[in-house]
C-alpha cells in the first residue's frame, strides 16, 4: 500500500469510529476511560489508537521514544494517524519499546491530596471541600476558557440548537470532562473520585462533524485541567521525596560526617579556638546530611564571630527541607547580612594594611565605610589629608552620588588637597636648604579631566600613569636631603625594597615641553609610591 492509500485508509479509520462512538453510548464511554490515559494526545491521534489498539497506555513517535532513551522493537507496527500534508505518521506504544526505565506516572494518594487541594483552592481562588469539587471547579473554568468556549459556541450554533438544547450540550460536555479527568487522577483506584457521566449529549449530534467538534472540546478542556493536577503533584511528591530523604539522613549515624567536617576544617587552618566556635553547626550540619560547612565560613574570622555564625547555622540546619527552601523565619538573611558586615570589615583591614593611616584617618574611614562607602573609593584616600579634609570629601561624595554636586567637583577637591599638602612639603625642603636643585612637586591636575564613576565607585580600574622614560634623575626626600641622580628603575628598586621614606616621591622626568609650551610651570614630574605599589597589583586586587 502506497502512502496515498494508507492515508486514505486513515482518514476512512477516522470518519467510520466518529461514526461509530456516536451510535453507540456504552462504546463511547470506554473510550473516555481509554482517553483519559491519552490525555496530552490530540482528539485524531487518541481514538485512532483506541480503534486499532486498546491495550495501549503510553504512545509516542519513533524519535520521541530514542530521545526518552528507548528504541522501539524491530517488527513493531505502528498505529497510523494523520501527519502534515495527507501523508500518515506511526505512533508505538510502550510495550513495543525498550531500554530505559521511564518514571512512574503520577497519581493521587492520600499523602499527596490534601496538599494538592490546598494548593489549587489557593491558586484558582476556589473553595473545594474535596478533590471532586475542585475538579468540578477547575473543569468548568477551562470550559469557559476563551478558546474552548468560542469552539463550543461555533458547534452549537452550526448544529442549529435552540435554548434548552444547548444547555442540554453543554451540561453534558462538563460532565464528560469531570469523567474524564477523575478517571486519570484515579488511575491508582486509591482515592475515590467515582464519577457517573451524562452523555446526553450524543442524542443532540447527526453527524461525524458534530461529533469530531464534540470530543474535540472534550479532548482540550481534559488537557488543560490535566495539566495543572499534574504539575503540582510532581511537586508535591518530589517535596515528599526530598523529607524523606532528609529523615533517612537523619537516622543514620553522624559521627564520622563530624570527623570529616572537622578535619576538613583544620586542612583549612582554623584554630582550635575557631573549630570550637564552629562545633555547634557541625554537629548541626552533619545531623542534616552536609558533608562540609566550609562554603559558610571563613578562616578570617574571629572565634566570637564563627561563634555567631555558628548559631544562625544551626538554627538554619534545624528546620526541614521545606523550611530550609522557603526560610521563614529569615535565618538565611540574617546569615548574609551578618556575613557581609564582616567581610567588609576584612577588606577595610586590608586596606589599611596597604597605607600609612593615622589612627584618627582609619576612624574616620571606617566611618565611611559604615555609610555607605565603597573600598574602591575609599582607597583614593591619600594619607596626606587631613581629617577634616576625609570628612569633606565624603560629604561631597555623598552629594555627587545624590546627583546635588558634579563628580569632577569631588575629584578636583582631592586633587587640590593633595597638591597644597606637595607644595607645603617643598616650602619646607627649601626653606631648610636653597641650593638643592629645583623642587619636586606634584604635576598640577586642575586641567586633567577625570571620569566621574573613578570617583562614585563605578569604574574598577586603577588610573595608570604614562611609562617613564629611563633618564636619570634626583629625588628628595622629606628631610630635605637630596639624594644623588639615579634612574627611575633605581628609584622603583628602592621604594619596592623600602629604603626610601614613605611620603618620598618618585621622579619621572621634568615637565614636558608640550605643557611648558601651554603655560605649565617647569617643574618635576612625580610619581607617588602609593600609586607604585597599586601598580604593580594582581589585576584581580
Amino acid at each position: 500500500m502506497d502512502k496515498h492509500d494508507k492515508y486514505e485508509a486513515v482518514k476512512q479509520a477516522w470518519f467510520e469510529i466518529n461514526e461509530q462512538l456516536r451510535n453507540n453510548k456504552q462504546e463511547y464511554i470506554d473510550y473516555l476511560k481509554f482517553s483519559a490515559k491519552m490525555y496530552k494526545q490530540p482528539y485524531s491521534d487518541a481514538v485512532l489508537v483506541y480503534q486499532q489498539n486498546r491495550n495501549a497506555t503510553k504512545i509516542a513517535e519513533y524519535k520521541k521514544w530514542g530521545r526518552l532513551g528507548r528504541y522501539v522493537r524491530r517488527g513493531s507496527h505502528g498505529v497510523a494517524v494523520f501527519g502534515k500534508n495527507h501523508t500518515c505518521r506511526y505512533l508505538y506504544d510502550v510495550t513495543q519499546t525498550g531500554g530505559k526505565e521511564l518514571p512512574e506516572m503520577w497519581t493521587l494518594t492520600d499523602r499527596n491530596t490534601p496538599e494538592l487541594l490546598n494548593t489549587l483552592n489557593n491558586r484558582y481562588n476556589i473553595n473545594a471541600g474535596s478533590v471532586k469539587e475542585c475538579i468540578e471547579a477547575m473543569t468548568a473554568n477551562s470550559i469557559n476558557s476563551a478558546p474552548i468556549a468560542e469552539s463550543v459556541q461555533n458547534a452549537i450554533s452550526q448544529m442549529g440548537l435552540d435554548t434548552k438544547q444547548a444547555e442540554v450540550y453543554r451540561h453534558s460536555l462538563d460532565s464528560v470532562v469531570r469523567f474524564v479527568v477523575s478517571q486519570r487522577c484515579n488511575l491508582s483506584g486509591k482515592i475515590d473520585l467515582h464519577a457517573d457521566v451524562d452523555v446526553s449529549a450524543l442524542d443532540l449530534i447527526k453527524n461525524a462533524r458534530d461529533m469530531i467538534l464534540f470530543s474535540r472540546a472534550v479532548q482540550h478542556a481534559a488537557k488543560d485541567t490535566l495539566f495543572e493536577i499534574e504539575k503540582e503533584v510532581i511537586a508535591i511528591d518530589r517535596k515528599n521525596e526530598a523529607l524523606d530523604n532528609a529523615k533517612n539522613a537523619k537516622q543514620e549515624s553522624t559521627s564520622d560526617r563530624v570527623d570529616d567536617i572537622l578535619q576538613d576544617l583544620i586542612k583549612l587552618k582554623f584554630s582550635q579556638e575557631q573549630v570550637l566556635a564552629l562545633k555547634q553547626a557541625v554537629v548541626a550540619a552533619a545531623q542534616n546530611g552536609e558533608h562540609n560547612i566550609r562554603h559558610w565560613v571563613s578562616v578570617r574570622y574571629s572565634p566570637d564571630e564563627l561563634q555567631h555564625i555558628s548559631s544562625l547555622l544551626s538554627d538554619y540546619y534545624a528546620q526541614s527541607v521545606i523550611e530550609q527552601t522557603l526560610d521563614p523565619k529569615g535565618i538565611l538573611n540574617d546569615y548574609y547580612t551578618y556575613v557581609n558586615e564582616l567581610n567588609g570589615r576584612l577588606k577595610l583591614s586590608d586596606m589599611f594594611s596597604h597605607h600609612d593611616y593615622s589612627d584618627e584617618q582609619k576612624a574616620m574611614l571606617q566611618q565611611g565605610f559604615s555609610e555607605g562607602i565603597s573600598i574602591t573609593v575609599l582607597n583614593e584616600v591619600d594619607e596626606r589629608l587631613t581629617v577634616d579634609e576625609i570628612k569633606t570629601f565624603f560629604e561631597m561624595f555623598h552629594q555627587a552620588v545624590d546627583g546635588q554636586i558634579d563628580p569632577h567637583d569631588v575629584q578636583i577637591y582631592l586633587d587640590k588637597a593633595v597638591i597644597e599638602h606637595s607644595k607645603q612639603n617643598v616650602q619646607a625642603v627649601e626653606v631648610q636648604d636653597n641650593s638643592a636643585d629645583t623642587i619636586s612637586a606634584d604635576v598640577t591636575q586642575q586641567d586633567k579631566k577625570i571620569e566621574p564613576s573613578r570617583i562614585i565607585g563605578l569604574a574598577e580600574n586603577q588610573l595608570r600613569p604614562a611609562v617613564p622614560n629611563s633618564s636619570t634623575s634626583s629625588i628628595t626626600d622629606s628631610s630635605g636631603v637630596v639624594k644623588s641622580e639615579k634612574t627611575f628603575a633605581e628609584q622603583v628598586d628602592e621604594a619596592l625594597s623600602g629604603k626610601l621614606p614613605f611620603y618620598t616621591s618618585l621622579k619621572v622626568c621634568d615637565t614636558p615641553q608640550i605643557l611648558i609650551d601651554v603655560g605649565c610651570e617647569q617643574l618635576p614630574m612625580l610619581y607617588t609610591q602609593k600609586h607604585l605599589k597599586n601598580a604593580i597589583l594582581p589585576p584581580d586586587e
